[in-house]
């Protein structure tokens, strides 16, 4: 018996140690004193420890102060005067100050300060502020406490605006979630706390100062690497002697968001925070199934928006072996209880000796444990079964639920709105004699499959670094200026100046400065890339550096620093006279697309290069013998004046040449940061060869000189002769041709109206359709971007000069949606009414209308650009042929500020934050600061 039981519960045992394992839990080390780690759109509380323990929030504190300050602050822009008697306490060199520190009588905005509070945790900035909004501190401190209620902070009270220590100031990290969710649902907090850096423009009483955050998710210090995460957003760190290291993470990716709250973390420098919130995070996303799963082929859309598939399913033969044995077990119990009563009887009525209680109980005990002992084991045994019945039905339910749920996304992805143009009957290639050859390996082909699809996003989304990188600053063209202003007094204000030269070429005697189109490029590089280029060491070192990189008329790339506008590298001489904005490559690599508008003076044709920027070395050029251009005039002209797109998921660079073929060329790139190593291969390009009934070597030249759009797998550009063409990139067939009669220069701009519909803007110069005097009209058209035609167009009178054409020569501004100009076409318009002067017009998108117009002394090709503060009103920045700059009210067109730039400007600025960056033709590169 002792045997078949031994059996029995290794049996068991065995069986309930394979059965099924719990969830994933974290499992990571936790030494701070309370942690907590949800998502703040379930409220599911993912990793907790102590977090209803109280805790003093130090700094963290301050996200309450920025919430308290919005919710009183009508206007963001309004000015505060500090209370000298709110900086009691707080003194210079604190490190929770600006630098210099606040003084009494200080002018600055609610904005700025907000800025400071939360960038650098300025104390000066939280007691200015709470004065300002409530009168006192303690005043301040009542609403704090208000709100706190409100959010049901229950366990929380707050003395001050900024987190110093006070026994009476405390909170738990419970608590604090609750406010930080109230937080992560505030825009006007999180594009605050989500900045790595901004510059504070000068006040009354201090010279502009630079902010940096203290968040090293997403400003990673030199002093502890390896903290930069991509997922952060924002929110806020904290730390004094008592409280220790704070730490409140806002996080999202893939559509989910996580909040990690950190308290008292005493590890040296505080740095344990810092790693086990990246480290919750990354434990977080995981248990939220936000990861994209490893697949060796791309998901389908059906699969991509499928449910994750249900776990492996239960073992039916394991449920069976459970029920066997359990009832095998409850066999033999029932055994024992039987032999157990048989035994009870023979000792009373069979016994020829005397039953007593004694031998009674010697007689049941022993068997009766025996069934005890077998019926614990069969009960469970049964019960197991039970459940792993039970999984295998939930089982197959999910596993229907997923085959419901991936037919309802593959319907819905059938259903879902398809960007598909296609020709409409005004916009038939045939009735403008378009004639349209793709070339590939070399040769004509009748048809073409590119291997990877080409997807562009959308423009927001083009660039993975904070910047410029290409012309009008994305696919769509409706950029040019990254990051928001701060403007109060409507001036300009010359922050630097730095020279360039001139260059003799081929076609002209001696290029100049900057010119058409002449933007220049900017970008703040991470951490990692910065250590593998060639700047210089003080650069290479320099956080927050943003650079600016600028091919100019004269041979030379520069690279400067935006903020004081030495060089941060050597430049770059390539020789050859670059009219161009050129490009960065989209994915953040270090890898420079620029190309030649002239030729050499010894007769070396320009062309398109590909330039490493972690040497400075060029990787491949192309474009300056193409044998299937039909342009022979000008010793086969093959200029590159557009500003290349680069598709960062299948690698593939696209670029208009000025020899009327359109470049694909699958660039075969292989980065290696760790190495600091970055080449390409190549592949032959794929390419466009195009004619019209009007195309000529004469008039109507063949050529692309504007830069292409992209929207979905489609390009959009128009050419010399006057044609405006979509392509399918895929196949690179021509889907429409719209005629708009002359030349066109002018970059267009894409507007999107939903998901499968949007519009194009575009005009033209006055050249080919001029009169016997020199006159004439363009016209400014919106397009149909799905059939090509024309949605309304608006003409200009105006004048042309051989060489120096009127009409529109610069790219259009787009109003963004929600700002003060939305709904608005902003254009140039070169030469009009008089051979001089110009205008620069505001035209309705719905009608055409002309909302309002500027008119100028001086016509200008360069373009305009829009510069936006946090609340979305927008200010304009024009440069005109007299080298006048002009800041105006975006929504009315009123000339608020000028400056002069000292001669003509050609090129079109760019802009980061606050500061402008223009060149001129006089041989000088400008930095401007709006203010």
């Amino acid at each position: 018996m002792k045997k078949i039981l031994s059996f029995l519960l290794v049996a068991v045992l065995v069986l309930a140690l394979s059965g099924p394992v719990l969830a994933a839990e974290y499992e990571g080390t936790v030494p701070p004193d309370s942690v907590l780690l949800l998502d703040p759109d379930t409220g599911e509380v993912l990793y907790s420890k102590n977090p209803d323990a109280r805790v003093y929030p130090a700094s963290t504190t301050k996200i309450l102060t920025a919430m308290v300050v919005l919710e009183q602050t009508a206007d963001l822009q309004e000015t505060v005067t500090v209370d000298a008697n709110a900086l009691s306490g707080i003194y210079e060199g604190d490190d929770s100050t600006l630098e210099p520190m606040l003084q009494g009588g200080e002018q600055i905005t609610v904005e700025q300060l907000l800025y400071g509070l939360m960038l650098v945790s300025g104390n000066d900035c939280a007691a200015a502020l709470a004065v300002h909004t409530a009168g006192s501190i303690e005043a301040f401190a009542g609403l704090m406490n208000d709100k706190a209620a409100a959010l049901g902070m229950t366990n929380s009270h707050f003395q001050n605006p900024h987190g110093v220590q006070n026994d009476n100031h405390y909170t738990t990290a419970g608590d604090m979630a609750k406010l930080a969710a109230a937080a992560l649902d505030t825009p006007a907090f999180m594009e605050i706390v989500s900045t790595p850096s901004y510059r504070l423009p000068a006040t009354n009483l201090s010279p502009e100062r630079d902010l940096y955050t203290s968040n090293r998710f997403l400003r990673e210090g030199e002093d502890l690497p390896g903290t930069a995460c991509p997922w952060v957003t924002g929110m806020k760190t904290g730390y004094t002697p008592t409280a220790g290291g704070c730490l409140v993470t806002s996080a999202e990716l893939n559509g989910k968001r996580l909040l990690c709250l950190v308290y008292g973390d005493g590890s040296p420098d505080q740095r344990d925070r810092w790693f086990l919130t990246k480290d919750l995070l990354s434990f977080g996303f995981e248990a939220l199934g936000a990861f994209a799963p490893a697949a060796p082929e791309e998901a389908s859309p059906a699969e991509a928006e499928a449910p994750a598939p249900a776990e492996k399913a239960p073992s039916a033969a394991g449920g069976i072996l459970l029920r066997v044995l359990g009832i095998l077990l409850l066999v033999l119990a029932l055994a024992a209880l039987s032999l157990t009563a048989l035994r009870v009887y023979n000792t009373i009525f069979r016994s020829r000796r005397r039953p007593t209680a004694r031998r009674i109980r010697r007689a049941a005990v022993p068997t009766l444990i025996a069934a005890f002992v077998l019926l614990i084991p069969s009960i469970f045994c049964l019960r197991q079964a039970g459940k792993v019945k039970t999984a295998i039905a939930d089982y197959n339910a999910a596993r229907k639920a997923e085959a419901a749920a991936i037919a309802a996304a593959e319907a819905a992805e059938a259903a879902k709105p398809v960007f598909d143009p296609a020709a409409g009957e005004s916009a038939q290639p045939s009735q403008w004699g378009v004639t349209w050859s793709v070339i590939d390996g070399g040769q004509t082909v009748s048809s073409y499959q590119r291997a990877q699809p080409i997807t562009f996003g959308d423009g927001a989304d083009y660039f993975a670094l904070p910047g410029v990188p290409t012309f009008r600053g994305n696919n769509y063209r409706s950029g040019g200026s990254y990051g928001t202003v701060s403007i109060q007094n409507s001036t300009l204000t010359t922050r630097w100046t730095s020279a360039t030269s001139s260059l003799a070429g081929s076609e002209s005697g001696a290029w100049t400065g900057s010119g058409w189109t002449g933007q220049p490029l900017m970008v703040q590089w991470d951490p990692e890339t910065r250590a593998v280029m060639n700047l210089y060491d003080s650069k290479k070192t320099k956080d927050g550096l943003v650079e600016v990189i600028y091919a100019t008329l004269d041979g030379h790339v520069y690279f400067l620093d935006l903020e004081d506008g030495s060089y941060t590298r050597d430049p770059l001489n390539l020789g050859m006279a670059f009219k161009g904005a050129g490009a960065l490559d989209p994915r953040g690599w270090p890898l420079f697309y620029v190309g030649a508008g002239d030729g050499t003076a010894d007769g070396k044709k320009p062309r398109m290069f590909v330039v490493s920027l972690i040497d400075g070395s060029v990787l491949y050029e192309n474009g300056y013998d193409e044998s299937f251009s039909l342009r022979t005039d000008h010793n086969g002209w093959c200029a590159f004046d557009s500003s290349p797109l680069v598709d960062a998921e299948t690698d593939t660079l696209i670029w208009p040449g000025e020899c009327g073929i359109l470049y694909t060329i699958h660039l075969n790139t292989n980065y290696d940061p760790a190495a600091g190593t970055i080449s390409v291969a190549p592949d032959e390009p794929v390419r466009v060869q195009y004619d019209t009934t009007r195309s000529g070597n004469e008039r109507y030249w063949y050529g692309f000189e504007c830069s292409a759009v992209a929207v979905d797998r489609c390009l959009y550009l128009s050419e010399n002769g006057g044609m405006f063409f979509c392509l399918d990139l895929d196949t690179m067939e021509l889907l429409w041709a719209q005629d708009t009669r002359d030349d066109s220069n002018s970059t267009p701009v894409y507007e999107p109206d939903g998901e499968d519909h949007g519009y194009i803007y575009t005009a033209p110069s006055l050249h080919w359709t001029a009169d016997a005097d020199m006159s004439g009209h363009i016209l400014i058209y919106k397009l149909d971007a799905v059939t090509g035609e024309v949605v309304w167009s608006r003409s200009y009178d105006c004048y042309t000069v051989d060489g120096v054409s009127g009409g529109v020569q610069s790219s259009p501004v787009l109003g963004r949606p929600g700002s003060s100009i939305d709904g608005l076409v902003i254009y140039g318009v070169s030469r009009t009414p008089g051979v001089n002067s110009g205008v620069l017009t505001a035209l309705d998108t719905q009608n055409g209308c002309e909302v309002w117009s500027l008119s100028m002394d001086n016509y200008a090709w360069s373009s305009p650009l829009a510069l936006y503060d946090s609340s979305g009103r927008a200010w304009l920045v024009l440069c005109d042929s007299a080298g006048t700059m002009f800041l105006l009210d975006g929504a009315t067109g009123q000339v608020l500020s000028t400056a002069s730039l000292g001669s003509l400007v050609e090129a079109s600025p760019a802009a980061f934050n606050d500061t402008l960056v223009v060149g001129t033709r006089g041989q000088q590169i400008y930095a401007m600061t709006v203010g």
